[in-house]
C-alpha cells in the first residue's frame, strides 16, 4: 500500500494529473523568437553614402563586402540586433549603425578622422 501512494504521489508530481489516463496537452508559453541573424545573408542592398553610391552584399558568417566609388572591399563585418543594423569596415575604420524597416535601412556612420554622415540603402536581391 505504500509503495502505490509513494508511486502515485510521483505521478501527480512530475507528470501533472492525468484524467482517465490521458495526459493534459501541453501548456503553451508565450515566447518571441529572436530574429536570426542570418536573415540578411545573401542580400544585396544599394543606397548612398558620403561617398555617393554603395553596395552591400551581406554573406554568411557576418561577412560583408561592400562597393563604393574607390573600389570593392571584402574585408567588412555586420551584425544584426532586431530591426538594428551594425556594419564596420575596414577593421573598424568606419562603423555604420541603422534600422532596417522592411526592405529599406537608413542611418548614421562615422570614421576614424572624424567625419560623420547618414547612409541608406534599399534591398535589390
Amino acid at each position: 500500500m505504500i509503495r502505490v501512494a509513494c508511486a502515485l504521489a510521483l505521478v501527480v508530481t512530475v507528470g501533472g494529473c492525468w484524467r482517465d489516463g490521458v495526459a493534459p496537452p501541453p501548456v503553451a508559453h508565450a515566447t518571441r523568437a529572436a530574429p536570426s541573424p542570418s536573415s540578411l545573408a545573401g542580400t544585396i542592398w544599394q543606397g548612398d553614402d558620403v561617398e555617393g553610391s554603395i553596395t552591400l552584399e551581406f554573406l554568411p558568417d557576418a561577412k560583408l563586402v561592400y562597393t563604393t566609388v574607390t573600389g570593392r572591399w571584402d574585408n567588412g563585418r555586420w551584425r544584426r540586433e532586431g530591426d538594428a543594423i551594425f556594419l564596420d569596415t575596414n577593421d573598424h575604420y568606419a562603423d555604420y549603425t541603422g534600422k532596417i524597416e522592411g526592405n529599406r535601412m537608413h542611418g548614421t556612420a562615422h570614421n576614424v578622422a572624424g567625419a560623420h554622415w547618414q547612409w541608406n540603402a534599399t534591398r535589390t536581391k
